[in-house]
């Protein structure tokens, strides 16, 4: 029903350190690895392909309905993604679902992710880029993960063709749910880039086109109101986020590690695993698919 899709380049310890983790967690789900390094690994070669291109590549070899993005140095709970398929089965006016999110770094704040529920698609678009929030890791039905990177080619900037465009084609299709369990456990490290750059004019002028394309056949609006409307909030959305970035070192105080670690709090079980993985425990690797 669900699979697991890998971005990686020229970092082959987060690499294994994630697989490991999965191997540790009995993982269900295959495991589709899109291999960007310059020394391949037997994984999906990928060489050349910026992270939005990986992802594409990976999900046309995906046969099952339901897809979630886990980059190698991030942790995806496998044990609580059946939930959000379920309920993806039962609700065809949701694209996709999540739960919690945790960030990890000099301390454990939360993570930030969208909740859609409007059935309007201009509606979800305002919402989600009025509140800076990612919709890569939560489980999105196939079918909308493919069209969240279709139009990606002619886009440079990075954070608008890997993040911006594929999140806000998402919030267009339909709606997210949020659930009151942990999904997600992001790490903050050296390694980890924050785009906050402003954009060329050419990838910020076909971030305008290709939303107003989507909205105005669906909504009651017309392309010209549908290009001032992204256009206005983009901006928005441009000048929340860089405060938030810049703000993200004061948040390591929303969640306590050892609270974290008390057996009795309600994320303590899917949080051990990875907490024993970034400690750096071997525990071998799981089979992923590697076919080319």
């Amino acid at each position: 029903m669900l699979t697991i899709l890998i971005s990686t380049r020229n970092r082959p310890e987060f690499l294994k350190r994630l697989l490991n983790y999965f191997k540790s967690v009995n993982c269900p789900y295959p495991i589709l690895v899109g291999d960007a390094s310059d020394n391949q690994q037997g994984f999906i070669d990928c060489r050349g392909l910026h992270y939005a291109a990986t992802i594409k590549k990976l999900l046309e070899q995906v046969h099952t309905p339901y897809v979630v993005q886990c980059p190698d140095d991030d942790f995806i709970i496998p044990g609580n993604l059946a939930r959000c398929v379920e309920f993806l089965e039962n609700r065809y006016d949701y694209v996709a679902a999540h739960g919690k999110g945790l960030v990890f770094g000099s301390g454990v704040s939360t993570y930030k992710q969208p909740v859609l529920t409007s059935g309007s698609p201009v509606a979800r678009l305002k919402a989600h880029l009025r509140h800076y929030s990612v919709s890569l890791f939560s489980v999105v039905r196939t079918v909308a993960a493919r069209e969240m990177f279709h139009s990606l080619n002619p886009v440079d900037d990075e954070a608008i063709r890997g993040e911006i465009l594929p999140g806000c084609l998402l919030a267009i299709q339909g709606k997210i749910k949020d659930f009151d369990f942990l999904t997600l456990i992001r790490q903050v490290h050296p390694g980890r880039k924050v785009l906050i750059k402003e954009p060329d004019s050419d990838s910020y002028y076909t971030f305008i086109y290709t939303l107003a394309i989507e909205l105005t056949p669906i909504d009651n609006i017309d392309f010209l109101g549908a290009e001032e409307l992204i256009k206005k909030l983009y901006w928005e959305y441009r000048d929340k986020r860089v405060s938030l970035i810049e703000k993200m070192q004061r948040r390591f105080s929303q969640i306590k590690l050892k609270d974290l670690l008390n057996p009795q709090h309600k994320f303590h079980k899917d949080f051990m695993p990875v907490y024993r993985s970034l400690a750096g425990v071997d525990l071998g690797q799981p089979k992923v698919e590697t076919s080319h």
